[in-house]
């Protein structure tokens, strides 16, 4: 007697899950017991123990987390689950990872090559059929291979699993013979060959399961070989086409180094050409910079000569200029000794002018007291201002002249 525990599907039956170890993960990655393919599932979602006689449930910090009875979970915290709770991995609407924690009671413990097929496929559960004549009905059911994404490395493993199954079934084998004559032993002991028989049914009912799985690991072994030659003759392709592939590159990447070699080697020679160049007009540059020095340094001494020679020119013109200052204001000086002396021969003049019309006012007096000089005076008048409607200009000493003129005339006539 065995007490059966599982997982049944509320929504779809035959997807439940056989609770068949101590531990079990269900996530959406392939490499887990349980894999769930769902966006509402995380890589690693929950992880399902036994602990004595209780089954507990934690949320591995999953997106969408883990419901029991409608009520989330904490997370990373183990929750015991009891038969009949509800379990919701995801909350998704539809509600396609609804789970109800069953158990079923087994007239005998199932064996371990019973669950050879589940174990395979990770990726399918064994399904658990409702129908209490039949608890283990998912046995019977053939599993068909899928093609992993690495079916390499998952058909080795499988083969090793196919080794390890075969072992186990010819263990199975030789216990049959030996269970069968304890069997027969005790039967003959008792005495009650109905008994006998149903063992013996039961027995060969086993058998025969034993034979159609041996018979079903010979199969998937000779694909398993199919596939491993299918897959070495792939391997053998892969790595031709690799080595051409990396023979390609390594030619091409010789050429690549050559072509690089000999940019290098071009760029190297027009950078030397341009510095040569660079270096022959700084030379250049610098022969001229040197002359221009030079230039500027005879220029300097010459304008120091020149200097030199205006600052002595400019001594003597100093000396010219104080001399000539010294001979201006003895000129200066001499110019108003002269002007006073003009001044002073000048009032000689004026005084000796002032003297001679003293003295000839005073003869004219005294010739117009005379009748005859009167008279001489008058004519001189009308000459005089026949001369002035002519136009002449007659001033006194043209009068002078004038009465001169007149006293000869009149002398004489």
């Amino acid at each position: 007697m065995a007490l059966l525990y599982f997982l049944e599907n509320v929504n779809h039956p035959e997807k439940s899950i056989l609770l068949n170890e101590d531990t079990i993960k269900i996530g959406r990655s392939q490499d887990l017991p349980v894999c769930l393919l769902s966006v509402w599932i995380s890589k690693h979602h929950a992880t399902i123990k036994r602990n004595e006689e209780n089954w507990t449930i934690i949320d591995e910090n999953s997106l969408n987390g883990v419901f029991v009875n409608k009520k989330r979970i904490q997370v990373l915290e183990q929750h015991v689950i009891k038969t009949g709770d509800l379990i919701q991995i995801g909350n998704s609407k539809d509600e396609p990872f609804c789970y109800k924690l069953q158990e079923k009671l087994l007239k005998h413990k199932p064996h371990k090559s019973d669950f050879l097929a589940a174990k395979r496929h990770k990726s399918e559960m064994p399904v658990i059929s409702n129908s209490p004549d039949n608890p283990l009905k998912f046995l019977n059911k053939p599993f068909d291979r899928k093609v992993p994404s690495s079916p390499l490395l998952v058909t080795c493993s499988e083969s090793n699993n196919s080794n390890n199954n075969n072992n186990n079934n010819k263990n199975i084998d030789n216990e049959i013979p030996s269970s069968l004559k304890a069997r027969d032993s005790t039967m003959s002991e008792n005495g009650t060959t109905s008994d006998y028989e149903i063992k013996l049914k039961e027995l060969e009912g086993r058998l025969q399961m034993k034979e159609a799985a041996l018979k079903l690991e010979k199969e998937k072994s000779n694909s398993q070989a199919k596939a491993i030659a299918k897959l070495e003759e792939k391997r053998k392709q892969v790595e031709f086409e690799l080595q051409k592939t990396q023979k390609l590159k390594d030619e091409e990447r010789k050429q690549l180094e050559q072509e690089f070699q000999d940019k290098m080697v071009m760029l190297l020679k027009k950078k030397e050409k341009s510095l040569k160049q660079d270096l022959k007009i700084k030379r250049v540059a610098l022969e001229q910079k040197e002359k221009i020095e030079k230039e500027l340094l005879n220029k300097c001494n010459s304008d120091k000569a020149t200097i030199d020679e205006l600052t002595q020119s400019k001594e003597e013109l100093k000396l010219i200029i104080d001399n000539k200052d010294a001979e201006r204001r003895l000129l200066e000086s001499q110019l108003q000794e002269a002007k006073l002396a003009n001044l002073k021969e000048q009032d000689v003049v004026l005084k000796t002018r002032e003297e001679v019309l003293t003295k000839f006012s005073e003869m004219l007096e005294m010739e117009l007291q005379c009748s005859i000089c009167n008279e001489l005076f008058v004519q001189l008048s009308k000459y005089r201002n026949q001369r002035q409607r002519k136009g002449d200009t007659l001033n006194t000493m043209n009068m002078y002249f004038i009465m001169k003129q007149y006293k000869v005339k009149f002398i004489i006539s």
